[in-house]
């Protein structure tokens, strides 16, 4: 399993320094391989899995193209502004929907996180995560959903592999999403759109 989880840091992540919570339940894999599909896996209880190398995705792979697709230039060039987004998004997470989750660079003044979380859904949008990082977005969802014993239950699993999720509120989440994201100088869904525009511009010439 120990050679699974470098070619995972290998192939999703665009980064050397791995978040804690990530890097958390990627030793406690190295450690017992049947963590995984334990009940003590926070990915287990929202049915998300780790998007292994190797596994396929239709969000990364557009495997659903037909020969029609291909003739079309917006088409193709909304595939080629996904595929570039995307060697900047590290999309490291499948989750129950099939929507995606994955690392986008910032570079915050005065310190903070090197990249934050956002998802890609199954329409091909971009949105910033409830929390910056894998695990406060995913225990936030459930505030968001008014489902506070989910998020507690989420929160300690998490507490058990070393890493603290304070309750927020839900003024408090969005709060701070929104504030993080007028902090980043281009969101995936901003550099999406220009690299399609470009794709366009150049299939017309």
């Amino acid at each position: 399993m120990k050679d699974t989880v470098e070619h995972f840091l290998r192939d999703r992540l665009h980064f050397e320094l791995v978040p804690k919570d990530l890097q958390a339940i990627l030793a406690e894999i190295v450690k017992e391989p049947e963590f995984v599909a334990s009940d003590r896996n926070p990915l287990q209880m929202v049915g998300a899995e780790l998007l292994w190398s190797g596994k396929t995705t239709p969000l990364l792979d557009h495997d659903y193209l037909n020969d029609r697709d291909r003739a079309d230039i917006y088409t193709m060039s909304n595939v080629s502004a996904m595929r570039d987004t995307a060697a900047k998004l590290s999309l490291f997470l499948v989750q129950r929907n099939r929507s995606l989750l994955g690392y986008w660079p910032v570079d915050l003044e005065q310190g903070g996180p090197s990249q934050t979380v956002f998802e890609l859904d199954t329409e091909g949008q971009y949105r910033i995560g409830e929390g910056p990082t894998l695990a406060e977005t995913l225990c936030y969802r459930f505030i968001l959903n008014e489902s506070p014993s989910q998020f507690e239950a989420m929160a300690k699993m998490f507490k058990a592999l070393g890493i603290q999720v304070p309750y927020k509120s839900v003024d408090k989440i969005y709060a701070d999403m929104v504030n993080l994201e007028t902090k980043i100088d281009q969101s995936p869904q901003a550099y999406r759109s220009a690299r399609y525009d470009h794709y366009v511009e150049r299939a017309k010439r």
